[in-house]
């Protein structure tokens, strides 16, 4: 289907931008405030969570970063003992 702009997929491109700028104009935030605490899942270690990081830290460059590495050889154990490792 077509429409004034282009196609559909134009139509909802440009819809998409302008989210994003509301989206910006509403937040105010300092990256030097945030803290990004990565931790992998089931079965999983910190090295699958290292291209997420790499991502990440592209798009919040100030932001201080970790990767968990509490659970790294038990991922099995009770998610309350997992988050008591998280948080030490």
């Amino acid at each position: 289907m077509e429409y004034e702009n282009g196609s559909i997929e134009n139509v909802l491109k440009e819809l998409s931008e302008l989210r994003k700028i509301e989206f910006k104009k509403k937040i105010i935030y300092d990256e030097r405030d945030m803290l990004v605490v990565f931790c992998h899942g089931f079965q999983a270690s910190s090295l699958d969570m290292e291209m997420l990081k790499r991502e990440v830290t592209k798009m919040l460059p100030v932001a201080h970063l970790h990767i968990s590495m509490g659970n790294e050889m038990n991922t099995e154990t009770d998610i309350h003992v997992m988050g008591i490792k998280l948080a030490d």
